[in-house]
């Protein structure tokens, strides 16, 4: 079985309830911790930028720029927040794998839930968990990467597909795994 079809599966069968409490506690830590690191982030070189950048771009309202006060679409809103959550490298790190993994899937899940509505904090929790697990799983398997890049990009894409599969409640899993091919 291929490593992505084993991800998708594992998202699809995970529930709250299967989730140790220790990876709850951590995550809603790094919730917090993102929120903080956008919030900051917003006052950094490039943050003024990609707000404005994905302010020009419109589109519709959906999703909050965390310190703007201003909704764009959900995707630009997850890009704009991500980078902003990393602008000045306060964000939480998993030291073993080399990686951030909260600003690759929470800005999603935030996008996501305040777009979707009615996302209770269990579901939102259970993705958040989810997506950070494949991220830094792949970070551990792997932890130098492909020489020169960062891996919260390399590995990124791939918590942060499994995060949106989760809230978006995609249980065919040709769909999530047609997100993280």
């Amino acid at each position: 079985m291929d490593t992505a079809v084993a991800f998708a599966k594992n998202a699809v069968k995970t529930r709250y309830e299967d989730i140790p409490p220790k990876a709850l506690r951590a995550a809603r830590a790094d919730v917090l911790d993102t929120l903080g690191t956008a919030l900051v982030g917003s006052t950094a070189s490039g943050g003024r930028e990609i707000v404005a950048l994905v302010k020009e771009w419109g589109g519709r309202k959906e999703a909050t720029i965390i310190g703007s006060g201003g909704k764009v679409p959900a995707v630009s809103a997850a890009l704009a927040n991500g980078a902003m959550s990393d602008a000045l490298d306060y964000d939480e790190a998993h030291e073993n794998a080399h990686l951030h993994a909260g600003v690759s899937t929470i800005p999603v899940a935030l996008a996501l839930a305040e777009r979707t509505g009615g996302v209770t904090g269990k579901e939102f929790l259970t993705a958040v968990c989810l997506g950070i697990d494949v991220i830094c799983r792949m970070g551990l398997a792997n932890p130098e990467g492909p020489a020169g890049f960062i891996l919260t990009a390399v590995y990124g894409y791939f918590g942060s597909a499994i995060t949106a599969g989760k809230l978006e409640d995609l249980t065919d899993m040709e769909e999530l795994f047609q997100l993280l091919r």
